[in-house]
């Protein structure tokens, strides 16, 4: 098949470009490579265009009959760091919807589109579990540009295509990042250090990478029209029991201190839906997850985590956007 994957330098897209590679798909990335790439370019079939998403002209590749069209480019995450909403728009609302367009144009086989969990804002009753058919609630310009973009491609079902939701992620990726909660949690108790959020009881479902990069590629071989929302989540804990699970699997000593922030996000997700549609996927042990971080830690090459800008969206993103209004 021929894939293009917008974002395929970054957390996810590095991983999702890889794999499909090896299996012998042609890959064409539209990234503006902010951060350090990590991606194999010597490969024959992977093609990289850097470059900033609200300007490319994607007749230069959509021209070529591309199949699948991954979305993954994009301000990230909540809130937008340092980024202006009207920025923020511009990338995730108006580049998007603008790159859909052009598939719609070109017709394109499928269209992947990654919402987030964090459309469910906060959530009032704690009891329930939230499907893809419960209210969301959006509480930051990043998760309301989501539901925007999620609208307008349900308005306008000219070919087919997918929306996931998933939760935070988490685990090793070629193009680290230790701005996401459970990589930061793991850095920090790694090395002893006490670790503050806005709600120690805040819930945060959350899913590792590896099982983020599976989902994707099972939808590539879905070939029945889905035009369906689905929610990605493995585990719906606590910031303090998933705090806790990994100071015991690192025998630390770090605290979570709580800041009490009545407006942070807290929901608990359902993930039957995907699960019914995949019924032989199983999402992998949490502890799985937070190792393949720790063994990366013991290997050495995350020393300096917390001033390499290369992890951080808040360091990077503003550098890259300060002339933007």
């Amino acid at each position: 098949m021929k894939i293009l994957i917008t974002g395929g330098a970054g957390y996810v897209g590095s991983m999702l470009v890889q794999k499909l590679a090896s299996y012998g798909h042609d890959i064409y990335i539209v990234d503006l490579c902010i951060y350090d790439t990590k991606l194999n370019l010597s490969q024959k079939n992977i093609t990289l265009y850097k470059s900033d998403i609200r300007y490319f002209d994607w007749k230069i590749i959509l021209e070529r009959h591309i199949d699948v069209v991954y979305h993954l480019a994009g301000i990230s995450n909540d809130p937008g760091y340092g980024v202006s909403e009207t920025v923020g728009e511009s990338v995730n609302y108006i580049a998007t919807i603008r790159l859909y367009d052009e598939c719609i144009r070109y017709q394109v086989s499928k269209f992947i589109y990654p919402s987030s969990c964090s459309v469910y804002g906060r959530q009032i009753n704690k009891d329930i579990l939230l499907t893809e058919e419960n209210l969301v609630n959006p509480l930051t310009n990043y998760a309301r540009l989501k539901i925007k973009v999620e609208e307008y491609i349900q308005s306008n079902p000219k070919i087919n295509y997918t929306i996931l939701r998933p939760a935070t992620v988490y685990g090793y990726s070629f193009r680290q990042r230790f701005d996401l909660v459970i990589n930061s949690f793991i850095a920090h108790i790694y090395y002893g250090k006490n670790v503050a959020v806005s709600d120690v009881n805040n819930i945060r479902p959350c899913v590792y990478i590896n099982d983020l990069v599976d989902i994707y590629i099972r939808f590539l071989g879905y070939d029945k029209i889905d035009k369906q929302i689905y929610n990605v989540v493995a585990q719906n804990n606590s910031l303090i029991e998933t705090f806790q699970l990994i100071k015991g699997i690192l025998n630390s000593k770090s605290c979570l201190l709580n800041e009490n922030n009545e407006f942070s996000r807290s929901y608990r997700v359902c993930a039957d839906k995907i699960l019914k549609l995949f019924p032989d996927f199983s999402y992998s042990p949490f502890r799985k997850g937070i190792q393949t971080l720790v063994d990366k830690f013991n290997e050495g090459i995350f020393y300096d985590y917390e001033i390499n800008s290369n992890y951080y969206g808040k360091m990077r993103q503003p550098v890259f956007f300060s002339g933007d209004k």
